[in-house]
């Protein structure tokens, strides 16, 4: 029933570093937060400009990372690898001047870099229609890198005139001149067709028959234009 007792040391010896690291992506400067998933084993951590929790801020540039882990005998390893981060492409886009609603299919151009595409309500390939009233359209381009900016411009679309030229009556060669002003919502614009003179349908201009007139108004502040006809017989 004797008791003793003596001390004696355990020397650990920690293994050699089990870290083996993946090849990082590139990424682009503009990117979102990155998840940093490089290091192996599993349940290590990072460090370095830029890096929050297990994330990495691609804001910051090219950066060192470390990927600390510590193994089942608490022994500390760690290794160090670079995350290269690209500039991403300066993107912008000229004012597009305003057209108006009735002009027809508009082509797209202004976007700088080159070689970008165009997205937005109203928009098909590289081009736009104006029918669908004012928009924001958004001018992208990709680089060789794969990296990806874009730049927005708003493009005004004015309404084109309201314009009604109607209720000419049929006229007779011999009735003489008619004042064309009386059939128009609007004034200050001009007529057209065979027979026209100025403001006046002249049945001997144009002869007996069926006669298409036109009268056609263009806005002074927006310079949108709009046309009406009405087809009387003569």
């Amino acid at each position: 029933g004797c008791t003793g007792s003596t001390n004696y040391s355990i020397a650990i010896t920690c293994p050699s570093n089990p870290i083996t690291l993946s090849s990082p992506p590139l990424l682009c400067s503009n990117s979102s937060m990155y998840t940093l998933v490089e290091g192996s084993p599993a349940g290590g951590t990072y460090a370095g400009i830029g890096v929050s929790g297990g994330s990495f801020d691609p804001s910051v540039g090219t950066q060192s990372i470390t990927y600390n882990y510590s193994d089942a005998y608490s022994c500390a390893h760690n290794s160090m690898y670079t995350l290269s981060v690209i500039a991403a492409p300066t993107v912008s886009h000229s004012t597009i001047s305003a057209t108006c609603d009735n002009s027809g299919i508009l082509a797209l151009s202004g976007g700088s870099p080159v070689g970008g595409t165009y997205s937005g309500t109203g928009v098909s390939g590289m081009n736009f229609d104006p029918s669908v009233g004012t928009q924001t359209l958004t001018y992208s381009y990709t680089d060789g890198n794969g990296c990806t900016s874009a730049d927005t411009t708003s493009l005004l679309i004015n309404p084109e005139p309201v314009v009604s030229f109607t209720g000419i009556q049929d006229v007779c060669l011999n009735n003489g001149v008619v004042d064309l002003t009386t059939f128009t919502n609007i004034g200050g614009g001009t007529f057209s067709g065979s027979g026209v003179v100025g403001n006046d349908f002249d049945p001997t201009l144009s002869g007996s028959g069926l006669v298409t007139l036109n009268y056609t108004f263009t806005d002074s502040t927006t310079t949108c234009s709009s046309t009406d006809s009405d087809t009387i017989e003569v």
